[in-house]
């Protein structure tokens, strides 16, 4: 900070401006080689969180890709997984599913479980179809196109969802799925959507409403990444942070929240009901 301040002073300002962009450039080029060594480095297999093992595509469907291999992608969610994988699911229906995170991700969490994943592009439907295939989960996640109302209370209301988990990501659309009034089946299902509010529009506060007489339900904001969330041991050379960083930024436009909703009547593992 002094070494910008005495520069601003010394420099004249054209060549201050003119070193900032060539300095800026030097050090996005070494953040793209340090990316392109880690990813190589990684090796396809996801390395920490709750789907640490799975053989990863080769690319994202609308979100990050590195944070995926990491892991560290959504790593608000990793406790409330970790409190889900306590519980047994028959079926998971992952709604905006993209390139398959959750959906393969899910099928590893519960062996046992039917995975249907929505997704409405069809390079998201190839590309989730090849990530659940890799990981041995193909003859379990049935990949599905565009989730409009019929389809989805098809799903939650056909045999053997007495224990389902609904995973969504649908940029606004939740409000309309997410209604118990025309999915009764939801005030049994335990529910994890990530709510995309805008002025005048406040889907977090009124899904809340809808589901507070069925579940109990966890607001969770979303936070910015640290170097103590990076879960490697290998970093940059001369302890430079911003590689690091930028390898799990999630390029979010807005701080937004999650909404984890557990129905009262479903008891954990080894719990009575």
């Amino acid at each position: 900070m002094i070494a910008r301040r005495l520069a601003l002073l010394l420099l004249p300002r054209r060549l201050w401006f003119a070193l900032r962009s060539v300095h800026r450039a030097w050090i996005g080029k070494l953040s793209e080689i340090w990316h392109r060594r880690l990813r190589a480095r990684l090796g396809g297999t996801v390395q920490s969180g709750p789907f640490r093992g799975m053989r990863y595509v080769e690319e994202a469907v609308g979100s990050a890709f590195l944070p995926k291999l990491l892991g560290t992608y959504e790593l608000e969610l990793h406790p409330v997984f970790e409190k889900l994988s306590k519980r047994e699911f028959g079926l998971v229906v992952d709604v905006g599913a993209a390139e398959g995170w959750y959906a393969a991700g899910s099928a590893r969490l519960w062996p046992s479980a039917r995975v249907v994943a929505f997704e409405a592009e069809a390079k998201g439907r190839l590309l989730c179809e090849k990530l659940a295939a890799r990981n041995g989960a193909s003859g379990r996640v049935e990949v599905r196109g565009f989730a409009n109302l019929p389809a989805f209370r098809a799903i939650l209301d056909g045999p053997g969802t007495a224990r389902a988990l609904v995973i969504m990501d649908v940029e606004g659309a939740e409000i309309a799925l997410l209604d118990p009034a025309e999915v009764p089946a939801l005030s049994r299902a335990t529910i994890l959507v990530e709510c995309h509010d805008e002025e005048g529009n406040p889907i977090a506060a009124t899904l809340r409403t809808r589901f507070a007489s069925t579940h109990e339900v966890e607001i969770i904001p979303s936070r910015t990444r640290s170097v103590a969330d990076f879960p490697l041991a290998d970093r940059p050379p001369l302890g430079w942070n911003a590689p690091l960083l930028a390898a799990m930024t999630e390029h979010r436009p807005r701080r937004m929240e999650w909404l984890a909703m557990f129905p009262r009547t479903v008891a954990e593992k080894g719990e009575k009901p």
